[in-house]
């Protein structure tokens, strides 16, 4: 009942503000003790701000920002069972959303230019669903999600260029998917450092960038620039053993593939493909057993060139690199310190 009769003057506070003097408006709520429920809303506002902190077990937040812009929402959750859902619209707006505890669920979706989602989960098997569309300039930071069996999802889409995505996974079981779509000239920074990992990350850009980093093992990554990607490029590292790494460039010109694998029984597939003129693949694995594995191709290339080395006690380990339908490319394949290696390099015109 106190919450009810605080929410009500909230409420009434922040609808008189607007109306009479066409101000920023403001609501700050606090809630704690179990099962919590806290619905904040302001509609057709610009510079106003929601801060919101839930306590305890079994909360619910939900909060909406709509038809404004510059507006900021803040939402902390601590303890177990929690929820939480951010909407905004308009242009220029920032959220920043952290739950401390397990089984959480945290969704935020912004609509427009200019947004800014900052986030951050702290437990076990916690969901994150980040979501920006139809504008440009946008970027997500999740700043830590730590625990195991966690998933993310992050949505870049509809034509968000200069768009970014910044995340961080820590532990064991944990799934990373990110989508930026159509988002020229875009990044993606992710970072997972636990075992039995998997990352999911594509883009359909120009001039965009992934760089993705993996530590430990059994660990999965795979990666994708589709469609026409010119001048991008894929940075992609893996420490640890047991573990795969896929890199596709499926068109575009100019574009690179940097790959490294440091550990034992490690594999990567590599692929330029439909006309990767002027573009490079590196590879590099490092080990002290071996039985590692890389594949690489390029087809239809102009000038395009492979640099793949397996460094250290190299045993078991095998090359396989293949150039197809292309002119004046090159291929540079090194094993040092082998044996029963396989070195396979095929060249056609």
């Amino acid at each position: 009942m106190t919450f009810a009769k605080t929410k009500l003057m909230l409420a009434v506070v922040a609808t008189f503000s607007y109306g009479a003097i066409n101000a920023a408006t403001v609501i700050d709520a606090a809630q704690s003790g179990e099962n919590i429920t806290g619905t904040f809303t302001q509609t057709t506002v610009t510079n106003s701000s929601i801060t919101a902190t839930q306590s305890g077990t079994n909360q619910t937040a939900t909060v909406s920002q709509s038809t404004g812009d510059g507006n900021s929402a803040t939402v902390d959750q601590s303890n177990v069972n929690n929820t939480l859902i951010s909407i905004q619209n308009g242009n220029n707006h920032s959220t920043t959303l952290t739950q401390m505890g397990t089984n959480g669920f945290l969704e935020n979706e912004q609509t427009g230019a200019g947004h800014t989602a900052t986030a951050t989960q702290s437990g076990n098997n916690n969901t994150m669903d980040l979501d920006q569309l139809d504008g440009s300039n946008n970027s997500i930071d999740v700043g830590m999600q730590d625990g195991s069996d966690n998933s993310m999802t992050v949505y870049q889409i509809n034509g968000t260029s200069d768009s970014s995505a910044t995340v961080t996974q820590t532990d064991i079981s944990n799934v990373i998917t990110i989508t930026q779509d159509a988002a020229d000239a875009s990044t993606v920074t992710m970072s997972q450092e636990g075992d039995t990992n998997t990352a999911t990350i594509t883009q359909t850009a120009i001039s965009s960038s992934i760089t993705a980093t993996q530590l430990g093992s059994n660990n999965t990554m795979t990666l994708g620039q589709d469609l026409a990607e010119d001048s991008s490029s894929i940075t992609a590292t893996q420490n640890g053993t047991d573990n795969v790494m896929t890199a596709n460039q499926s068109a575009g010109n100019s574009n690179a593939i940097t790959a490294t694998q440091q550990g034992d029984t490690n594999t990567m597939s590599l692929v330029q493909s439909a006309g990767a003129e002027g573009s490079t693949i590196t590879a590099i694995q490092e080990t002290d057993t071996g039985l590692n594995s890389i594949t690489a191709s390029q087809t239809g290339g102009l000038n395009s060139a492979m640099s793949l080395s397996q460094l250290g006690l190299t045993n078991g380990s095998t090359i396989a690199a293949t150039q197809v339908g292309g002119v004046d490319y090159s291929i540079t394949a090194v094993q040092t310190d082998c044996t029963s290696c396989t070195l396979t390099a095929t060249q056609t015109d």
